[in-house]
């Protein structure tokens, strides 16, 4: 097993062979996936029944509907951490999980208690809420951010911490990969829409955050033209960042082998839990079908 020399690693580059036995295993478990018709299927059951379905399918859900998206994060990480320790490489485990890492540390910092450690190395930060306990290279950052959000500007420590993930990602040995350097590009495309939509201010007017662009595209417009399309809608752009960053990821299914195959099939997985936990979530407020419809997200398996 390849030892982890440091939070994400930028040398050597990964071997594809290395990564055979694993991959093969993987397209196995990638068969396996859940469909949409699946999903549309289920949302037409009882509460009681959604979830003796969910539980039938998956072994480490109590059936306990409140609980789900707990567990399933849960299962994802265990999943992450082992197809990527089984592969010898476990700083795939580690590239993957940042963002949520990420998601999870500025949660923290807005005020959020009680975050589940989801990240080896970040547990001790999770237990004391103490920067000091970060990995180097997230300490100044998370400093600087804590500073923002002190100052009242939580645009720009939101935007921060976004600029900082995609470089800790684009830093990698993996992103050295077309297939990751494609996703990462697609990701920092749709992580720009989603802070555009969070920057919006009272009666929907949006305020540009000058100075800390993620990728120089900060208006609806600019993002419209770099997404390719000419509807500036925040939630149509939400749609397309989306669609096309799901394009990228599922672009994994066609490559053998390789840290792409599981980087691919984890995040089809995640795609499926998300659905299985709006499933859940809509038997608890007694949600309609048609609404429950309308939410899912795209499938990756047809």
């Amino acid at each position: 097993m390849t030892k982890q020399t440091g939070l994400l690693p930028s040398y050597p580059p990964p071997d594809a062979e290395a990564f055979r036995f694993t991959s093969a295993r993987v397209k196995v478990m990638e068969g396996k996936l859940l469909s949409q018709a699946d999903f549309l299927r289920f949302k037409n059951l009882s509460p009681s029944d959604r979830a003796r379905v969910l539980k039938g399918i998956y072994p480490w859900f109590d059936g306990d509907a409140s609980s789900f998206r707990t567990q399933a994060d849960r299962h994802l990480f265990g999943e992450s951490i082992s197809l990527s320790e089984e592969s010898g490489h476990p700083d795939l485990a580690t590239y993957f999980l940042l963002p949520r890492a990420f998601a999870q540390v500025q949660a923290s910092l807005e005020g959020a208690t009680n975050s589940p450690v989801i990240m080896p190395f970040l547990g001790n930060y999770f237990d004391s809420c103490s920067i000091s306990d970060l990995p180097e290279g997230l300490r100044e950052t998370v400093s600087e951010a804590k500073n923002l959000y002190g100052a009242g500007e939580k645009p720009k420590a939101r935007r921060l911490m976004t600029q900082k993930l995609v470089d800790m990602l684009m830093e990698s040995r993996f992103s050295r990969l077309p297939y990751f350097a494609d996703c990462v590009g697609t990701y920092s495309n749709l992580l720009e829409v989603r802070l555009v939509i969070a920057s919006r201010i009272r009666k929907g007017s949006f305020v540009p955050i000058e100075g800390c662009e993620i990728n120089g595209n900060c208006t609806p417009e600019q993002l419209a033209k770099t997404l390719g399309t000419t509807n500036p809608d925040l939630e149509n752009l939400e749609k397309v960042a989306s669609k096309k960053f799901f394009e990228k990821v599922t672009a994994s299914r066609a490559i053998p082998a390789g840290p792409e195959v599981i980087f691919g099939y984890l995040s089809e997985l995640e795609n499926e839990l998300v659905n299985a936990s709006m499933l859940l979530a809509g038997s608890l407020v007694a949600l309609p079908p048609a609404e429950l419809e309308m939410g899912y997200g795209r499938a990756y398996v047809s």
